[in-house]
């Protein structure tokens, strides 16, 4: 998670906490390079930007579209190569 004050919330912290298969670790200040959502997001943006898009009708098409498009695996490595990037 990101160091945003939401994610410090106690209760969140002992809700997570409940589960064997969480364990919660914090990013660095904001730093894109580690954030796999930003590297979701980039993926999503480069397939909006490669097609001729002109309204917001088109926006919302292709972002369902893009967003469709991305496999699990995608996912996964995002997150992966995020976690090895913040234990190097």
């Amino acid at each position: 998670m990101d160091n945003a004050r939401i994610h410090h919330y106690k209760k969140l912290i002992k809700e997570l906490e409940k589960y064997d298969n969480i364990q919660i670790i914090y990013n660095v200040p904001y730093c894109p390079q580690f954030n796999p959502v930003e590297h979701i997001i980039g993926i999503i943006k480069n397939y909006i930007l490669r097609h001729n898009v002109k309204t917001k009708k088109h926006i919302e098409m292709f972002l369902k579209k893009a967003i469709n498009k991305i496999k699990s695996k995608t996912y996964k490595n995002c997150f992966k190569n995020s976690l090895q990037k913040l234990s190097s």
